[in-house]
């Protein structure tokens, strides 16, 4: 990793950590118990890696789509396996990232991996 890349996802670390620290403290309906925060911690920090994977299927959909197109556009498409690779990674490999960040979005559902925290309670 670069050091740019490095700087950069540390001050998203911060920033996520500081928003959330925001957002718990600006709470309304939250509990006095310290124990809670680890409940705010986990939900938000689902609610921003559900952000990330909604920005990812996004990207997987049509960027991924778009490129392999767009190299598919390039190749000789006349030998068969290359036809059939195209073809593949074109409806099965852009498809099956799609179901897979589908998939993971609908089991990070804050309530249900929250409650593992023994504070937690929905």
């Amino acid at each position: 990793m670069t050091r740019q890349m490095t700087s950069f996802v540390f001050f998203l670390s911060v920033f996520a950590l500081v928003t959330i620290g925001d957002a718990a403290s600006n709470n309304s309906t939250r509990d006095d118990n310290p124990s809670r925060v680890f409940c705010t911690l986990c939900e938000e920090g689902l609610a921003l890696i559900d952000e990330q994977l909604s920005v990812l299927q996004r990207l997987s959909d049509q960027d991924l789509g778009s490129l392999v197109d767009l190299i598919c556009a390039h190749v000789p498409r006349s030998l068969p396996i290359v036809d059939t690779l195209c073809v593949v990674l074109r409806d099965d490999l852009v498809a099956a990232l799609t179901k897979l960040v589908q998939g993971l979005r609908s089991q990070i559902e804050p309530k249900r991996v929250c409650s593992i925290i023994p504070s937690c309670t929905y």
